[in-house]
């Protein structure tokens, strides 16, 4: 059975579309857009689904089942799932994940949802750094700019990371549409250590 739980997913038109699994435990995901949150296109035959937060209206004509649009409880009664799904407010509380990368010491992704529209993130990296290393926090939509942040870690667990967008490198060919930046509400960073 395909797992697919505890993942964070934050926009699109729908912000998650089903199409052609058999099987799939769909649970603990997060979803958050201003339009449809599900448009669940496989019979349901096959499917754990459970748990699920939904940063949006439960009442709106958010879901969809079978071609049509339904309020979280009427999709939860037609598609036969969701059972322990529910709609809730935007956090207003910003969340920072930070992933560090298991083939290099000093070297990890940080994703910061910008609930709380901060100017700067403080960012727990006393897993990743160690007390007197340097380092540089790149946005990944300029990887190969100048950093966003540097210095000397201090053994103090966090550091301070600014949120404001930056212009993103536009792509090498073919590309019809330039790229958006998607600070400050999304920023994507990479933090490396340079010593």
């Amino acid at each position: 059975m395909l797992p697919f739980a505890g993942n964070y997913l934050v926009g699109g038109g729908p912000v998650m579309e089903t199409r052609l699994w058999t099987t799939a435990n769909v649970q603990g995901n997060t979803l958050s857009g201003s339009g449809t949150q599900i448009d669940f296109n496989d019979a349901n035959t096959g499917y754990t689904w459970t748990s699920n937060t939904f940063y949006r209206d439960s009442t709106a004509t958010a879901w969809r089942f079978g071609g049509s649009g339904y309020t979280l409880s009427n999709w939860r009664t037609q598609s036969g799932l969701g059972s322990g799904d529910h709609g809730a407010a935007v956090p207003a509380t910003t969340s920072v994940a930070v992933i560090g990368n298991s083939y290099e010491t000093g070297r990890a992704n940080i994703v910061v949802y910008n609930w709380g529209n901060l100017t700067n993130a403080t960012v727990n990296v006393g897993g990743i750094l160690a007390s007197g290393d340097h380092y540089e926090v790149r946005n990944v939509q300029t990887l190969f700019g100048s950093p966003v942040a540097t210095g000397t870690y201090n053994g103090g667990g966090s550091i301070s990371v600014p949120l404001a967008g930056v212009t993103p490198t536009p792509p090498i060919g073919g590309s019809p549409a330039a790229p958006v930046s998607t600070g400050p509400a999304f920023n994507a960073f990479l933090l490396v250590k340079t010593n």
